[in-house]
């Protein structure tokens, strides 16, 4: 729809005011971001943004998720999940966009680059003793979820992914099925 869409720090604002400052430390708090990053750098009609400027506005934003998690861990978060940040390359969106195949390699590329930054600023933290966090690659997860998918309802329903309403329910958002798994 039209409504806005809370960036990161908004929702992490968000979730501060309803524990009242005070997290859970035996929850479980997963964190998953950065399309909407890479979405902004490779529009489906317009111009992408150069691998330069990609770069520089990419690190900003993996500084800012690593701030984000940080300042859930101070009020008490323990136990988080980060899941790497999906290919948008092959998303529905850039279906029929004008120079798709470049547009599509660009948007993986960058997401890929914004991935790779997350992970490093999280392996290069020193957290404090009980915090731990666990990266999944969305990489991995997305194979062996692709894979189970194409095993229950045949290749042919999956292949091409940015064609298969089994793993699209629109042109950005997976369906609850490709969730679920």
């Amino acid at each position: 729809g039209d409504e806005a869409v809370p960036d990161i720090d908004d929702q992490t604002d968000a979730f501060r005011d309803a524990v009242d400052g005070d997290a859970d430390p035996n929850a479980l708090h997963i964190f998953s971001f950065g399309a909407t990053d890479v979405h902004d750098l490779v529009p489906n009609e317009t111009q992408w943004a150069t691998r330069a400027t990609a770069e520089a506005r990419l690190a900003d934003c993996a500084d800012e998720y690593v701030e984000e998690i940080l300042q859930l861990i101070d009020i008490g978060a323990q136990h988080i999940l980060v899941t790497g940040v999906p290919d948008i390359g092959i998303q529905p969106i850039f279906n029929g966009t004008p120079e798709e195949a470049a547009r599509r390699a660009i948007a993986t590329e960058y997401s890929n680059l914004l991935d790779q930054m997350v992970r490093d600023r999280i392996d290069a933290l020193n957290l404090p003793d009980g915090v731990e966090i666990h990266y999944v690659s969305w990489d991995a997860m997305q194979g062996q979820v692709i894979g189970t998918m194409a095993g229950l309802y045949g290749a042919g329903s999956i292949y091409p992914l940015e064609d298969s309403d089994l793993v699209f329910f629109d042109q950005v958002h997976p369906t609850a099925q490709v969730h679920a798994l």
